[in-house]
């Protein structure tokens, strides 16, 4: 009898240490290498749609939106906090219409270069969502249609052309490798986005236009990447000026630093303002800490501890995330999802990085360094509140003159990464390659190449004949 109990314990025990081991394995994941939030999600797939019904969710942004005109020819919107113009909610209308209203096709291999060639829309993710999540945020968490997608890593809309013709969405599924692709009758819908298209490539004749490596044949770079093509010998632009956020506030800071931060507190009397030795000021209560560093930093603390633990999804704890930075009155510099983390300790962290005019603004290695941050902001959402936020306190602006230039295409700063490397025959792949503003301890920031190879960062100058200091600095 004893041996039976005790055969029975055993089990038990066994069974908690196997769902131990699952999630201890999952946090260490994710806490070691962020492209596979996924599993974070998988974990929340069930308690999401228990949760939605409690908490508030919203829809996960797409780290830019790819807009492309059928000539091969792209332009790129970082839709940020802010939203994508127009093209966002006429796109999202589109989706929820088709996915209501048509019907599933097939299941294929990802043949992204045919899936592209027509006028569409690319929401490109920074991280593998669960698509239970993203859908719960979408409002369609119930239809049929959806139920065999596990993650998404790219949604592609190609609205009908014409009454006749068919319109087709491609959802390509990160844990598969697969695309689902759907289809149905032209709809009001598909009208109003085919039409916010054509609009957009007349309002961008004069934009940088981007182009697909994949259906350029760059068979190089490991996914496909959009990159920036220009006709003229070279491209010309404005740079960017960064402004502190003390500094903004000129004499009357203190009024201003409260005015600005009063969002963060329940209660406005009850919170005090002080200024130490070294230049930081401090806007506390009982429970909330805000601090702003003359080094070009402010931290957020909420210390309250919540009586009722409420159950936290990827897509509750981005609603509660976006709701917060609304209260930032400080954050005056458009900012997009670049990258989900799940911290053992604390939650799920959002990482936000800046943009000006659909261009993205990268931190340099040694600002990153010296700051202790990652990314432009940090949030971390724990039971769907706001426990710490940290960003890069300043604001950007484009300069009025555009006197800077890029004669360095996108080979060429391929091939400069790759020779920086030592042996140019070891790198058989380019996992992506971004044009972006440079920001580092100058007021002034221009344009730089950020390519990824092995794992590694490399910045290379987007100008001809120049010494290329910042490969030594931000590359192996």
């Amino acid at each position: 009898m004893k041996s039976i109990k005790f055969s029975r314990i055993k089990n038990f025990v066994i069974v908690g240490l196997i769902f131990a081991a699952v999630y201890q394995t999952g946090t260490l994941w994710l806490g070691n290498y962020t492209g596979h939030n996924f599993f974070y999600s998988i974990l929340n797939t069930n308690n999401g749609l228990r949760s939605s019904k409690k908490t508030s969710a919203t829809l996960i942004d797409a780290q830019k939106i790819v807009v492309g005109y059928g000539n091969k020819y792209f332009n790129l919107i970082y839709p940020g906090l802010m939203g994508g113009k127009d093209i966002l909610p006429k796109t999202n209308g589109f989706i929820t219409s088709l996915l209501e209203n048509g019907k599933y096709v097939t299941t294929e291999e990802t043949v992204l270069e045919q899936y592209i060639g027509q006028k569409c829309v690319i929401y490109d993710f920074a991280f593998d969502v669960s698509a239970t999540q993203y859908f719960i945020g979408m409002g369609t968490v119930n239809n049929d249609n959806i139920k065999g997608i596990n993650s998404i890593s790219q949604i592609i809309a190609v609205p009908a052309a014409g009454k006749n013709d068919v319109s087709y969405l491609y959802i390509v599924d990160a844990y598969t490798g697969k695309t689902n692709i759907f289809e149905a009758n032209s709809s009001v819908e598909s009208e109003k986005l085919y039409s916010q298209i054509e609009e957009l490539e007349g309002l961008n004749v004069d934009s940088m236009k981007y182009i697909s490596t994949r259906q350029s044949g760059f068979n190089i770079f490991k996914e496909n990447t959009f990159v920036p093509q220009w006709t003229q010998s070279k491209y010309q632009y404005a740079a960017i000026n960064k402004i502190s956020t003390l500094s903004r506030f000129g004499d009357d800071i203190d009024t201003e630093l409260e005015n600005a931060t009063s969002g963060f507190f329940d209660n406005y009397y009850t919170k005090s303002l002080t200024k130490d030795s070294n230049g930081v000021y401090m806007i506390s209560d009982d429970n909330t800490v805000v601090k702003y560093y003359p080094q070009g930093t402010m931290e957020y603390f909420n210390y309250q501890s919540s009586a009722n633990k409420t159950e936290q999804t990827l897509s509750t704890a981005y609603y509660a995330c976006k709701e917060f930075l609304k209260k930032d009155g400080t954050l005056k510099t458009k900012m997009f999802l670049s990258d989900v983390k799940l911290n053992k300790s604390d939650g799920l962290v959002f990482c936000f990085d800046y943009c000006i005019n659909d261009i993205p603004i990268f931190l340099s290695e040694k600002t990153k360094e010296n700051l202790s941050i990652e990314h432009a902001a940090e949030v971390v959402v724990e039971s769907n509140t706001v426990k710490k936020y940290k960003r890069y306190a300043y604001d950007f602006e484009a300069l009025p003159s555009h006197d800077r230039w890029v004669d360095v295409d996108f080979l060429g700063a391929m091939n400069q990464a790759i020779a920086s490397e030592g042996d140019q025959g070891s790198v058989t792949e380019i996992g992506d390659i971004v044009l972006a503003y440079y920001v580092d301890e100058s007021s002034e920031s221009g344009l730089k190449w950020f390519t990824y190879v092995d794992g590694e960062i490399h910045t290379v100058d987007t100008v001809k004949n120049v010494s290329n200091q910042d490969v030594a600095e931000d590359g192996k």
